[in-house]
């Protein structure tokens, strides 16, 4: 036999529509906040109830409703990584496992856009962009102080090789917008 939770379904109410995530929702009904089971339960019980909780974000800064708006008001991956308030680039990562797991069509966003015709005095370094170029950077940086430099044909847990002096050293690139002190 089931047991009853501790809880009224008014509470449970309640606590779906004050929280963010299921965790949220166990610590308004004052249950442990780290139990598997407890969300479960507590899943099951909202589930039967029919509530709403796609309100819930979680730690994310945004809801799935809000996610799906933010892809079909876009045309790049960039654009939504703006409008769910994300500033990393590589956010987009996340979002697109996210957009997978809910079935929201992103096709639309892999298209590219045409390369401009003309290159002029409008270009300008944009450091959101830093993650793509930090690899070709950091070769450039080794090519011109005279080494050879190599890249993997497939996925590698490192970025370059870089020859000197008959040695071959492997070199990960890491890159960051980020400021914290005189770093």
């Amino acid at each position: 036999m089931a047991r009853q939770p501790s809880y009224s379904d008014e509470r449970l109410m309640a606590a779906v529509a004050a929280a963010r995530s299921w965790r949220g929702v166990l610590r308004e009904l004052g249950l442990s906040a780290t139990s598997a089971s407890a969300i479960r339960s507590v899943r099951r019980s909202a589930d039967r109830l029919g509530l709403d909780y796609t309100h819930f974000s979680g730690q994310r800064r945004w809801t799935d409703s809000e996610l799906a708006a933010a892809i079909s008001s876009s045309v790049t991956w960039r654009e939504v990584v703006e409008k769910v308030g994300l500033t990393d680039p590589s956010s987009q990562v996340t979002l697109k496992g996210h957009a997978a797991r809910l079935g929201i069509e992103t096709d639309h966003l892999n298209k590219r856009p045409a390369p401009p015709s003309s290159v002029g005095p409008a270009m300008h370094a944009d450091p959101r962009h830093l993650g793509r170029s930090g690899a070709m950077l950091a070769a450039g940086w080794f090519a011109l102080c005279g080494y050879d430099v190599s890249w993997p044909l497939e996925p590698c847990r490192y970025d370059l090789l870089v020859t000197s002096a008959n040695q071959i050293h492997r070199v990960q690139v890491k890159t960051a917008t980020v400021r914290t002190g005189a770093s």
